[in-house]
This record gives C-alpha cells, structure tokens and sequence, in this order.
C-alpha cells in the first residue's frame, strides 16, 4: 500500500504543477528505491551478504553472487567498511535514479519527460524489480549510462560503464550485441539526423506498423511450437541446477488477452515513431523497444527468466514519451493524451496488485514494503 501511497502522490503532483521538473519527480522514486525494506526476492540475501562484510570469498559461490560478478563484489566489500545496508541501498538508489533521470532529460521529448518518470515508477520490470533483483537493477542502469555516455561520445567510458554491468550481473551480457552495434553507429555516423519525406513516412509507417504488430501475434501463435523445438531442447542441455531459479514454472506459458492486446498496441505504435524519427540514436533506442516486446512476449511466463527483459524495457522511459509526442506533432494533442492515458491504465493494471499483494513468500507481493528509516 505505501508504494502505490506514493505513486498515487506522484501522480497528482503531475495533476497540479503539469511541467514539474524530472528532477522533483524522480525524488518520489528515490523515496521508495532508497528507503525499502522488507521487500520479497533477494533482498535479504542481499542484506546478509552486506553485513557479513561483503561479497567475500567464502559467500561466493554459496550464495546468489557468482564469482565474475566483480563490479558487486568490489562494491560490497569496500562500502560494507564504512556503511550499514540501509546506507549502501540509498547511496546506490541515489545512482540509479541520476541515471534514469539524466537519460529522459537528454532524449525524451521535453513536453513528456513527466511521462518518463511515471514509467519510471510504474513500470513492473523497472522500478518494481530493482527493488527484488538488486543486482540486476544495478546492471540495468549501467548499461542505461553506458548507452547515456555513447550518445555523449565518451566512448571509453561508456565501455566501462557497459563491464560494470557485467560485473553487476552476467545475464547483461544479452545487452552487449545491442550494445555493440550502436557503437558502431555512433562511432561511423557523424551526422546525428538525417532528412525525409513526411507524406511517405506517414503511409510507409502505418504499413510497417500493421506488418510488425501482425508478425508479434504470429509470433505469439507459433510460440509454443518455437519454445517445444527448439528453445527447451537447448535448455535442457545446459546446467539445470545452475539456471533453475530462471526456468521454474516454464510450462505456464499462456499471456492474458488483455497483455498481447498491449503488447500488440505498444509494437504498432512504436514502429510509427521508428519510421518517423531522424534521430539515429533515438531510432535505435525505439527499435530496442520492439525488440523488448517480441522478448516480453516471448519469455512471458518462463518465471525469473522474465527479468532479462529489465535490459530492454528501460529505454522505454525515452521512447514512450517521444512516441507521444510524435503523435502530438503528427496527429494531435488528442491523441497523445489518449497514448499517455492507455499506457498508464495498462501498467498500473499490471502494477497495482502487486504492489498491495502481501504474498511475500512466492515474491510477487510488495505490500509489505515498508520504509527503512522506521526501523532506525
């Protein structure tokens, strides 16, 4: 409840002062990523590991933290010297929400970057699972900076930003192939947009968003064939034991009408702004986006291994809002209200029983998030 409290705040903030700054806004997720306690998943494995003194040798390998997993295991053991767990989490928050925040006021639309953050808070593979996979959410926003510093030009930074990821959780390394192409992008290209012709992209992109929302349902009808074929035979063959917190319940596959309904709608709408956009950077970030809706789709269902898509979905915190506004220039003001309005409904949808669910065992129910400091 205290969650949803404070999501519901931050929303009638946005009612009443309308272009209130990303910065004020991205408070409301840092009062909630900052201060959590009582969270269910990893968290108390997290906590024990931190007050043991680290990431240590003689937890790793017994514990959740594997021992590449450098970039946590170096953070652990130098900052639980000089600080307790409840001290590590906000000074950690505090990183992640800088970078979520400086990644919307550099590439999402200005007129919609309050859009961003309530995506932000929202969004179930965003907020919600930084909070239940800590370290995953870290690598997340790594690979969030390395992609912010790429867009800058700080090359070599933004490699070292794409290790830490790496070194915060190995599973980054699906973000790597993505990364790495966009290097090159940004690397070769010089010119940051180029010119096109509005009248033909306007037909050119309500074709190739029909065709590519068709292609997600087809998607979604052959899945179970896909999966059975070719996907669990390769399952089979690696180390169960070493991936089975990613691959329990694999059999519960189905997606509820009203998901790919959204997942259909969001892939049309996102293709258009693909087509649209002259930004070479920003027409990547859309395409991630995509992408993210096909793995959504695709691994729905498959229980941890959901969380992959934590790599993808958060450059949705930049699309979304330009896909809004896109709509506004190219249709009207009407309809990207109606855009921002049909996304909210779906996540808070999606979001708000589990943020009242007090299932704290299965980890599925953050009713039970309570602030740190009332503890203190």
């Amino acid at each position: 409840m205290i969650i949803l409290t404070v999501g519901i705040l931050l929303i009638f903030y946005g009612i009443a002062f309308r272009k209130y700054s990303v910065w004020v806004g991205i408070l409301f997720v840092l009062f909630v990523l900052g201060f959590q306690e009582g969270i269910p998943g990893d968290y108390m494995d997290y906590k024990y590991i931190f007050e043991q003194g680290g990431a240590t040798s003689d937890i790793v390998g017994s514990s959740t933290v594997k021992d590449t997993e450098y970039s946590y295991i170096w953070l652990t053991q130098t900052l639980s010297k000089q600080m307790g767990f409840h001290a590590f989490v906000f000074l950690t928050a505090i990183v992640q929400c800088f970078v979520m925040a400086m990644m919307i006021r550099f590439y999402a639309d200005n007129r919609y970057q309050q859009f961003g953050v309530l995506l932000v808070f929202f969004t179930f593979n965003i907020m919600l699972i930084q909070m239940k996979a800590m370290r995953q959410g870290y690598a997340a926003d790594m690979i969030l900076l390395a992609y912010l510093l790429l867009g800058n030009k700080r090359f070599i930074l933004s490699v070292l930003a794409m290790f830490a990821a790496y070194g915060f959780h190995n599973s980054a390394l699906l973000a790597v192939p993505f990364y790495s192409v966009l290097f090159v992008i940004v690397f070769v290209l010089r010119k940051k947009e180029y010119e096109q012709d509005n009248n033909a992209c306007r037909n050119r992109g309500i074709v190739a968003a029909i065709v590519v929302a068709i292609g997600l349902l087809v998607f979604y009808l052959f899945k179970y064939t896909i999966f059975d074929e070719y996907v669990n035979p390769y399952l089979d063959s690696l180390d169960y034991f070493e991936y089975e917190d990613y691959l329990d319940q694999i059999e519960n596959r189905s997606i509820a009408w009203w998901i790919l309904l959204y997942m259909t709608a969001s892939t049309f709408f996102v293709v258009l702004y693909f087509v649209y956009e002259t930004n070479h950077f920003k027409k990547y970030l859309a395409l991630i986006v995509i992408i993210d809706n096909f793995l959504s789709v695709g691994v729905f269902g498959f229980g941890n291994l959901m969380r992959v898509s934590m790599y993808f979905v958060i450059f949705s915190i930049v699309v979304l809002p330009n896909v809004a506004a896109m709509l506004r220039d190219k249709y009207s003001k009407m309809v990207a209200t109606g855009y921002v309005i049909f996304n909210m409904v779906y996540l808070m949808w999606f979001s708000v029983p589990r943020m009242l669910s007090m299932n704290y065992l299965d980890g599925t129910g953050y009713g039970t998030f309570t602030f740190s400091f009332l503890n203190w």
